[in-house]
């Protein structure tokens, strides 16, 4: 028979004061849009560069591409299936914001 591992307690303090730590802390960090870091106006430039017509082609041969392999992919096991489909998610979850919401109509802005 295999031994069962007890569950951890953790004591309602600890969890209420992580909890009022992160509400607290949220805004502070949510404001901090830029640090003045040495590598973010070149993760700027790659962001830029990944935006629009690049980010929409390559999404889309990404996303016929997936779907032709794992079409073809019939025989083999389920971690090759599991593979080709969170490949299938990220090209989609890429191409949503540049394909699938201009067809749509959707500008993606929020307004309060």
């Amino acid at each position: 028979m295999p031994k069962t591992s007890k569950p951890v307690h953790v004591p309602r303090s600890l969890v209420l004061i992580t909890t009022l730590a992160a509400i607290t802390l949220e805004p502070a960090i949510a404001s901090a849009s830029s640090t003045g870091m040495p590598w973010e106006s070149g993760l700027g430039t790659i962001a830029a560069s990944l935006q629009g017509p690049v980010l929409r082609y390559t999404s889309v041969i990404g996303i016929i591409g997936f779907f032709i392999a794992l079409a073809l992919s019939g025989g083999h096991g389920g971690v090759v299936k599991g593979a080709l489909t969170m490949g299938l998610i990220v090209c989609a979850a890429a191409a949503v914001p540049s394909v699938f919401l201009p067809m749509l109509g959707i500008t993606g802005g929020l307004l309060i």
